[in-house]
């Protein structure tokens, strides 16, 4: 299966992001953007236990974080 290659313009283009979407956005795999959101590693969005594990990204930060934005402060890291 061949991975796609996601752009800025179609991330900022979703009202939600998917784990795999931002996964293959990030370059990395699917089980490293869940287990990072699961602890809070990551700042572009939301995970949640109800019976299963629910996942919110949220388009314009995670575009961010991948550019090196510091969120905190509104920075880009050098």
């Amino acid at each position: 299966m061949t991975k796609k290659i996601y752009n800025d313009e179609f991330i900022l283009s979703l009202k939600n992001v998917t784990v795999q979407i931002a996964a293959e956005y990030l370059g990395i795999s699917v089980r490293n953007v869940q287990a990072g959101m699961q602890q809070k590693m990551f700042p572009f969005g939301v995970a949640f236990k109800n019976k299963e594990w629910i996942y919110k990204i949220f388009p314009e930060r995670l575009v961010m974080y991948k550019h090196g934005y510091d969120m905190i402060s509104s920075t880009q890291a050098s």
